[in-house]
């Protein structure tokens, strides 16, 4: 109590409508083993209670809703309270409370709440202060560090927009969180996936926005503001995968993670000697076979040059494919299957097996043995004749990504020209008709 009594002074500010009030706790009473502060009243929910009865498993849920337009109006509140204050409130899931109305929007002290917050557990101010987690580099180190943010005189902009996006984060990956494999780790320690892979039905706005912000890029509170309201005007079909970028897939941003800490463990300088001798000896075989790769096109006409590069892409050939390109063109194509081709043979070197979307339909998929990469169901016709023959193909891609396998289909535009005896690809368009599991 007299550790409490130090704080009671602090402000305790209630936004309603355009109108903020200040008040201050005055007393402390004690009660059935209770401690009570007095002299203030403080109505509505916390977030952390809203948290904590948080079930929404898509983003079309009423409840996933309810927690986003709670959210604008705890934007709308704080710059209220900014205009009287000078910075913006740093939010713990228990200095917020929100009448049932939003109408009403109260911060309490944080000072006060933080000092209060010191006989919880530690999984439960894990959550608390989830949102208070800055990044700071260290000065010995390029490397990322997360810190607690426990004594703010003032929150800026930036920072107050960077609480807001893990806030997002923290709510809309519990359901994932609580039954994944993760479930009993830190919060702080795991890694920080794309929300629309937490959650089906995320629009794109918002999952941008909060990706940005969660890997440290400085987003205005306008630009947050507006993603979350034009998200939540959204028509898109709920049952519709929204496409996600290679590089932000669950079971991409799980390899980086355990390639990372892999190489953080004693043995990694000499694996990254080891990863020279191996990039020393691709380049030696790779000079070697470089006349034999110009033979691959001689004397086949424009749609077997076609033909020829799917199979490239199927069996990830990368020398076909180089073959098949004139010069530097398909740069694109050439440098993702080469991604892909790269993290693939990595997967295999911890003991999974590589096996195309055919060999997989005559077994059952294991994600601990096996990685699936391949093309199916592929049809090319000629659109075009002349001397630059243009063909058109669809096809459908699937990939092994964590313990799904998503399935991408394809439609590709492939011009020719015939250069120095042989046929080549000049240019190549493609775009993605639909997605979804395989």
């Amino acid at each position: 109590m007299k550790g409490i009594r130090s704080y009671i002074p602090s402000p305790v500010y209630t936004v309603t409508k355009d109108q903020l009030a200040t008040e201050q706790f005055t007393d402390i009473l004690t009660e059935g083993g209770c401690v009570y502060l007095s002299g203030c009243s403080v109505e509505g929910t916390s977030l952390y209670h809203m948290y904590c009865d948080f079930k929404a498993a898509t983003f079309k849920d009423d409840e996933t809703k309810t927690f986003f337009r709670t959210l604008l109006s705890i934007i709308d509140s704080s710059m209220q309270y900014r205009e009287v204050t000078g910075s913006y409130p740093m939010l713990l899931l228990n200095t917020v409370y929100i009448s049932d109305s939003l109408l009403s929007i109260t911060f309490l002290s944080h000072r006060l709440i933080d000092y209060l917050n010191t006989f919880y557990d530690d999984d439960m101010r894990q959550v608390l202060y989830y949102p208070a987690v800055i990044h700071q580099k260290t000065k010995d180190s390029e490397e990322k560090s997360e810190k607690i943010v426990h004594t703010v005189n003032r929150t800026w902009e930036h920072q107050f927009t960077s609480i807001l996006a893990r806030l997002i984060y923290l709510f809309l990956t519990k359901n994932k969180r609580e039954h994944a494999f993760e479930k009993g780790q830190s919060i702080y320690n795991s890694s920080i996936y794309y929300i629309s892979t937490e959650m089906s039905g995320v629009p794109h706005g918002i999952a941008d926005t909060v990706w940005h912000i969660m890997y440290g890029k400085k987003i205005q509170l306008a630009e947050l503001r507006n993603a979350i309201e034009t998200g939540l005007k959204s028509t898109t079909d709920p049952d519709r995968l929204d496409y996600v970028p290679f590089c932000r897939r669950r079971g991409i941003i799980s390899f980086k993670a355990g390639m990372a800490s892999f190489f953080n463990r004693r043995w990694k300088l000499l694996l990254i000697v080891l990863i020279l001798i191996g990039i020393g000896i691709y380049l030696i075989s790779d000079a070697m076979l470089t006349s034999r790769r110009e033979d691959y096109t001689a004397g086949l006409e424009p749609k077997q040059v076609v033909e020829l590069y799917y199979n490239a892409i199927d069996t990830l050939d990368l020398y076909y494919l180089d073959a098949v390109y004139y010069k530097r063109s398909g740069k694109k194509v050439k440098d993702e299957l080469s991604t892909v081709y790269v993290m693939l043979k990595m997967e295999s070197a911890f003991g999974k097996t590589l096996v195309q979307p055919e060999d997989i339909e005559g077994m059952e998929f294991d994600p601990q043995v096996h990685t699936v990469f391949g093309i199916r169901d592929l049809d090319v016709e000629k659109i075009q004749s002349g001397t630059e023959p243009i063909f058109r193909a669809r096809y459908k891609r699937v990939v092994s990504s964590g313990e799904k396998l998503h399935e991408t289909v394809m439609e590709e535009t492939i011009q020719l020209q015939f250069i120095d005896d042989h046929w080549y690809i000049t240019k190549s368009e493609r775009s993605v008709l639909s997605e979804g599991l395989y």
